[in-house]
């Protein structure tokens, strides 16, 4: 640990230098470090196995019925555990060093570190409630609203060698009119579709804003006659249809890989990820009204664990002016 963590501002390029990939000492099993593997590889960047002694794991060592009681390493053996994961990546060239949390929290204690690292992208395994079927815990959900990092969860299925990467958009959001947030999706999503050798598409949900939808009752929006409100609807969504066609094009997205699906996202993105074998989403993870404390979005909450592939969970970039491509 260096130093602390600063956030990225808007328009810098993309830096994964250094990666931090958690390990939960409950799990026998680490299919995310194949993943870090191949993103360390293909962006030269050291790793760091970042693992946590927390209250809750020191109660299920001493639980007379704990199915971990002899299993679970304790604080003092978990370096050398973690070192077991360090051999493999370290005999690809791959520098690694590892580092072990404790305090009563493990969220809190992880957070608390990467917080005061110089980590650029987190990496973590989720568990399956079911083959299809994901379970956040309330670990994943505390480091998907907190933390400031990329934060890659990861399911059990590999990727393929060029892997299929697709950015959940919705550049239209009124709490975000400059787009601050998907700019920083689209950063994301093209550095490792690139980086990967992979492809990238982009998948956004038209779903009629509220204004077309009530405007027959109240009063005409721009661009339709009075009288004529019945057009509304179909003049609000292609004027959305262009809108997001424009933003798009400032990257390098071919157009059979765009997907504007009407309807709400929930319905729709898990199955333009399923028909598409994506290995993995990139969408933001904060709510965009920043009313209140940090937040899992909408989106992200509610389709995180029926999609079929990895979820990378984006920020809003610090406010301030953008150098957004061109």
């Amino acid at each position: 640990m260096t130093g602390t963590h600063a956030r990225r501002a808007p328009g810098d390029t993309v830096d994964m230098a250094n990666l931090a990939v958690i390990i939960d000492p409950t799990s026998t099993r680490q299919p995310v470090l194949a993943k870090a593997l191949a993103l360390a590889s293909q962006f030269h960047a050291a790793v760091t196995l970042l693992s946590f002694d927390a209250k809750q794991l020191r109660g299920l060592r001493l639980a007379k019925k704990s199915p971990w009681r002899n299993h679970l390493p304790n604080y003092s053996s978990l370096p050398s555990w973690l070192n077991h994961f360090a051999i493999p990546l370290r005999a690809r060239g791959i520098h690694v060093t590892t580092q072990v949390v404790n305090g009563d929290s493990a969220e809190d204690s992880l957070l608390r570190w990467l917080q005061q690292s110089d980590v650029d992208f987190v990496l973590k395994d989720v568990r399956q409630a079911s083959p299809k079927q994901a379970l956040l815990t309330d670990t994943d959900r505390h480091l998907m609203r907190f933390c400031s990092m990329p934060l890659l969860l990861s399911k059990p299925p590999q990727w393929r060698d060029s892997p299929i990467v697709v950015a959940a958009v919705d550049p239209l959001h009124g709490s975000d009119p400059n787009a601050l947030l998907d700019h920083e999706i689209m950063a994301y999503a093209t550095h490792v579709a690139n980086g990967l050798s992979g492809e990238l598409h982009v998948f956004h949900a038209l779903f009629p804003s509220a204004g077309a939808a009530t405007a027959g009752a109240t009063t005409a929006i721009a661009g339709v006659p009075p009288g004529d409100v019945d057009r509304a609807p179909a003049v609000d969504e292609q004027r959305r249809h262009w809108a997001i066609n424009a933003f798009v094009r400032r990257y390098p997205v071919e157009k059979r890989h765009l997907h504007i699906k009407i309807g709400l996202p929930e319905t729709h993105l898990p199955r333009v990820a399923m028909e598409h074998n994506a290995n993995i989403v990139v969408m933001g993870a904060l709510a965009r009204n920043k009313v209140t404390s940090p937040d899992i979005g909408s989106t992200a909450a509610s389709v995180f664990e029926s999609l079929p592939c990895d979820v990378l969970v984006i920020k809003s970039p610090p406010a301030g002016p953008a150098a957004m491509p061109a």
